[in-house]
């Protein structure tokens, strides 16, 4: 039983109310950072962040590798595999930093394909 089609009726005054007007940035305003105040520190916040991330991704990396060839070495399959769920998860960070911006660009430039 789905209540959406129930709902659809009742919110179509509100959403013919907002319509899709002839300039689509009064509702939806593109992203525009100095309109902020305080914008230039929370950037440079972000920027501090992902650089700690890293450094964390290469502790977690060398760390890894290290418990992976000790344990590989003396013969513990146990931390042997939990070694290299280390190492790759370190390497699924790094990217995931890396590819962070991009994925939130491709998503936001998606989003506003959207027309209702």
């Amino acid at each position: 039983m789905l209540i959406l089609p129930k709902l659809i009726p009742l919110l179509h005054p509100f959403l013919a109310a907002t319509g899709t007007g002839s300039d689509p940035s009064f509702i939806n305003p593109a992203p525009d950072p100095t309109q902020l105040p305080g914008s230039d520190q929370i950037l440079g916040l972000v920027g501090g962040l992902r650089w700690a991330a890293l450094v964390c991704c290469l502790v977690a990396l060398i760390i890894g590798a290290a418990v992976w060839a000790f344990s590989s070495h003396s013969g513990n399959p146990y931390q042997t595999s939990k070694a290299k769920v280390t190492v790759f998860g370190a390497l699924l960070g790094v990217f995931v930093i890396g590819a962070a911006p991009a994925l939130i660009q491709w998503l936001y430039d998606l989003g506003t394909q959207v027309s209702g």
